[in-house]
């Protein structure tokens, strides 16, 4: 081999040990909500104000933890920690759906679609339901109940 060809099989070297350090890098950040949809179950049909039904899952990738949060149901609120909690009392038949949309550090604009599901006492076999979608389910202590 001549040295035009240990150049080339050096120059391969380098480029195939530069691809494997990008290929093993850590997964970057991506902003936005934890999941595609998420799912807040309450054992109890009648929610009071100021119910805590657990927390949403939101980032910018930054080292913000604050965030303005809207929801487009005026039952329910997000606090700027990602609380999500009853605005005005509500009776949940079944389930109730609505958006959730959050301001990042940017200003730009994220929604995801909210489920409150009332699941009762009754916990039935939830093996064979298929979902399109990656969503994330929240059972918060009970659904505590918090005054002014």
């Amino acid at each position: 081999m001549g040295t035009a060809g240990l150049v080339v099989l050096g120059i391969l070297i380098v480029v195939f040990q530069a691809s494997a350090l990008v290929t093993n890098e850590e997964p970057t950040c991506v902003p936005g909500f934890e999941s595609d949809m998420l799912i807040f179950k309450v054992s109890r049909k009648h929610l009071k104000q100021n119910t805590r039904l657990g927390k949403v899952g939101f980032t910018d990738c930054t080292d913000h933890t604050g965030f303005v949060f809207s929801s487009d149901n005026n039952h329910f609120m997000v606090q700027t920690d990602g609380m999500l909690k009853v605005k005005r009392q509500t009776d949940i038949h079944g389930h109730r759906e609505f958006i959730i949309h959050a301001w990042d550090s940017q200003g730009r604009k994220m929604s995801v679609p909210v489920r409150v599901l009332h699941h009762g006492h009754h916990h039935g076999d939830h093996k064979g339901h298929n979902h399109q979608h990656h969503h994330t389910e929240v059972e918060y202590a009970n659904n505590i109940e918090v005054g002014l």
